[in-house]
C-alpha cells in the first residue's frame, strides 16, 4: 500500500470515529452520519467549542445584568445559551424557541414510527418513546433511542443500554448503572452481571420483596 493510500485510509478512519468537543454546556461527542445528505445545525457544536475556548461566552454571561430572585429560576448561563442557540438556528421570535424544546420532549402526531399507546397526556394520539442514556451530574447524554410509543417499558430500553456499554472500554464504563424500579428485574440484572458491571436499581414493593 502506497503512502498516499495509507494517509487516505487514516483520514477515513478518523472521520468515522467520534470527535470530542468541549462546549459551554459540557463535553459532546460528535460522530458524522456519512449517509445523510445534509445537516442544518451540526456546525453549531464546533462554534460552541470556539466560544468556550476563547472565553467569549463566559465573558458575555458574566457581564450580563440579568438576574432572577426565584429559587426555581434557571441559571443565567442556561437562559443566555438558549437565546443564543435559537438565534444561531435562525429563529427571530420568542415563540420559535419552542422548537428547541421539541428536540427532547415527547412528540405526538403522525410522525414516522409513531404508534398509539398508553398516553395519559394525549389519549388516542400516536407518540414516540425516547430512551435516554446519560451520565448523572454531568448533563452528558451518551445516546437516545427513539422508539414507537408502545415501546416505552424498561424492557425496551435494555438493548440500547447494553449497546452503549458494549461501545465503551472497561476503563470508560460507568462506576454504577442506575435505574428506577422498572429496571430492577432479572433480565437487566443478568445482562449487567454477565459483563461484571456494577448496578443500583430500585425494587418494586412486591410481597416477596417486603418479606
Amino acid at each position: 500500500m502506497g503512502e498516499a493510500k495509507r494517509r487516505q485510509l487514516a483520514v477515513q478512519t478518523q472521520a468515522l470515529e467520534a470527535m470530542v468537543v468541549d462546549t459551554p454546556g459540557g463535553r459532546i461527542h460528535v460522530k458524522w452520519d456519512h449517509g445523510a445528505s445534509a445537516t442544518p445545525n451540526a456546525q453549531l457544536t464546533f462554534f460552541s467549542e470556539f466560544l468556550a475556548t476563547t472565553g467569549v461566552y463566559s465573558s458575555w454571561v458574566d457581564s450580563c445584568p440579568l438576574t432572577y430572585t426565584s429559587p426555581n429560576a434557571p441559571s443565567k448561563q442556561d437562559i443566555l445559551g438558549t437565546w443564543l442557540l435559537a438565534i444561531l438556528a435562525g429563529h427571530n421570535r420568542y415563540a420559535h424557541i419552542t422548537g428547541l424544546r421539541d428536540d427532547i420532549k415527547p412528540m405526538f402526531g403522525k410522525q414516522s414510527g409513531a404508534e398509539v399507546s398508553d398516553n395519559p397526556h394525549n389519549p388516542g394520539r400516536p407518540s414516540h418513546a425516547l430512551h435516554t442514556y446519560w451520565v448523572g451530574n454531568l448533563r452528558l447524554v451518551l445516546d437516545v433511542v427513539v422508539c414507537p410509543g408502545k415501546e416505552h417499558s424498561a424492557a425496551k430500553a435494555r438493548p440500547g443500554l447494553i449497546g452503549v456499554l458494549e461501545k465503551l472500554t472497561p476503563q470508560q464504563r460507568p462506576a454504577l448503572v442506575r435505574g428506577d424500579c422498572g429496571f430492577g428485574n432479572e433480565p437487566f440484572i443478568a445482562e449487567l452481571e454477565e459483563r461484571a458491571q456494577p448496578y443500583l436499581f430500585k425494587l418494586r414493593q412486591s410481597v416477596g420483596v417486603k418479606k
